[in-house]
């Protein structure tokens, strides 16, 4: 394989890696004793979303969402990462289902 050869097969699948890296958006959503932090989570819906759902609280908590057909338990302490595919512009409610105070909402413009 010549010199050429390599290096333009070098810049394809570092063009790809880069890519497929940049199509995934990061957010973060907190649940404390006070609810979810934030209670309103922006997103772009362009591309998928790793959501780190983080648990600051001592009890477990099921975050549950019927718009985006998400269930998860998360325990007392612990993170746990979800993984959303692009969304339509729209507003997607979820709720702690242990304690119902407890609800934010998703928005995509």
């Amino acid at each position: 394989m010549s010199l050429r050869t390599r290096f333009f097969t070098a810049l394809y699948i570092t063009t790809l890696l880069s890519a497929s890296a940049d199509d995934v958006d990061e957010a973060r959503l907190t649940l404390t004793s006070q609810g979810f932090q934030p209670p309103i989570l922006q997103l772009s819906g362009r591309h998928k979303t790793r959501l780190h759902l983080i648990n600051q609280t001592k009890s477990a908590a099921e975050s549950q969402s019927s718009d985006l057909s998400r269930e998860v338990i998360v325990p007392g302490g612990h993170e746990v990462i979800l993984y959303l595919p692009p969304l339509p512009p729209g507003r997607y409610r979820y709720f702690n289902d242990f304690h119902s105070n407890s609800s934010g909402e998703i928005r995509i413009p």
